[in-house]
């Protein structure tokens, strides 16, 4: 698992949206640049004499809150921005268990069906047993040759599944998709779950509520854009010495501006101050949506989880055990005389279907569990299951 997370190329683009949210956060929060301005030509002539060049420097104050609220705004990106990156995160580690028990699926059918395979040939040997005494005919071994047939057939798609789950397990740890992988093995504890978590505790809420937030945040600031903000400046006048009136004295220039935008148009003010509630009612909205979602996430998953478990027993300690004692005897009795060929190929077909379906129970669990820990929201660190 941890392979996977430090790995993954989507968990890297995760990171990076993460770093790219945070670096936002101080430029919200910076002033404009401030405005400087030159200005040369023919200018106007003073009693101290000629302004030969002017040049000044401005400085835009936005109205207090502005930009406490762009801060707020950016801030609540990078939050949302760590939750997304937590739910990919769980739903990486989902995705790594599912396939993992995809791999232990097709490598259980193989092995029962490998298993079977070398079982069937005490059918022939009985068959055959019965042919040298004219109780058989030639069907019964034609049947038992066809049955071994169609179990090469399965155990070659079987390979091939497992095949494909290494190479999804290897593409999710971002490693070459033949690298070698450990054989999957069946985890007696794999159906024991914790308490569930408070679902606010969960990333896609965390996400939700950060996107309430922010529009919380949109909303304050577009209110404030109703009011105008201060620009402040200072101005300097070069002055030359050599004016036309008898009293100048070339004395430069100097004094202060102080300016206000003009908030005229309110149409787009008020766009924005619905646009932000419109968020609101969207996000409010989301986190119900997301709640109720997760909640029905959580009880299935721990149904499915319950339920295989249950299944997984009962095949255990009682369908499998007659299962098997059921085609031993019926072997015995076809070998006597006793029992027709049709009814020991049933029974050992029988037999078969329950050891893959054992193997299915198993894996089913599995992939529920995997749901279930990602529906909890549990952090991947907290849990080897």
């Amino acid at each position: 698992m941890s392979v996977a997370l430090a790995n993954n190329p989507e968990m890297a683009a995760a990171e990076a949206r993460v770093a790219r949210m945070e670096a936002k956060v101080p430029q919200a929060k910076a002033l404009p640049d401030p405005m400087a301005m030159v200005s040369l030509g023919n200018m106007a002539q003073t009693a101290a004499g000629r302004v030969t060049a002017m040049s000044g420097l401005q400085q835009k104050l936005p109205l207090p809150g502005k930009l406490g609220a762009k801060a707020r705004m950016a801030e609540e990106e990078v939050t949302a921005a760590r939750a997304m990156r937590d739910a990919k995160a769980l739903g990486i580690a989902s995705m790594v268990r599912s396939t993992y028990w995809d791999l232990y699926l097709a490598e259980q059918t193989a092995r029962v069906l490998t298993s079977s395979r070398n079982l069937i040939g005490s059918v022939q040997t009985a068959v055959e047993a019965r042919l040298i005494t004219n109780q058989a005919n030639q069907a019964d071994l034609l049947q038992v040759t066809t049955e071994a047939a169609k179990l090469d057939e399965q155990i070659i798609l079987a390979k091939r599944d497992a095949t494909v789950a290494k190479a999804r397990l290897n593409t999710l740890m971002h490693r070459p998709q033949t690298a070698a992988l450990p054989a999957a093995r069946w985890q007696s504890s794999i159906g024991r779950l914790p308490a569930e978590p408070p679902l606010d505790d969960h990333p896609a809420m965390a996400q939700a509520a950060a996107k309430l937030r922010q529009f919380n945040a949109q909303l304050k600031l577009a209110r404030l854009e109703r009011f105008p903000d201060l620009t402040v400046g200072l101005q300097h006048g070069a002055v030359s010495n050599s004016g036309l009136s008898p009293v100048h004295n070339g004395q430069d220039q100097l004094y202060a501006t102080l300016g206000v935008n003009i908030p005229l148009w309110q149409a787009p003010r008020k766009a924005a101050e619905e646009e932000a509630r419109a968020g609101q009612r969207e996000s409010e909205a989301g986190i119900s949506a997301t709640r109720d979602e997760l909640s029905y996430q959580l009880s299935e998953t721990r149904t499915r989880v319950e339920t295989q478990k249950r299944l997984i027993e009962l095949f255990d300690d009682r369908i499998l055990a007659d299962a098997k004692q059921a085609f031993e005897v019926s072997l015995a009795g076809y070998s006597s005389g006793k029992l027709p060929f049709v009814d020991l190929i049933e029974r050992w077909r029988r037999w078969l279907g329950y050891e893959v379906q054992q193997s299915m129970n198993q894996a089913m669990l599995g992939k529920a569990v995997a749901a279930w820990w990602q529906a909890a929201g549990i952090p991947v660190t907290s849990n080897a299951n």
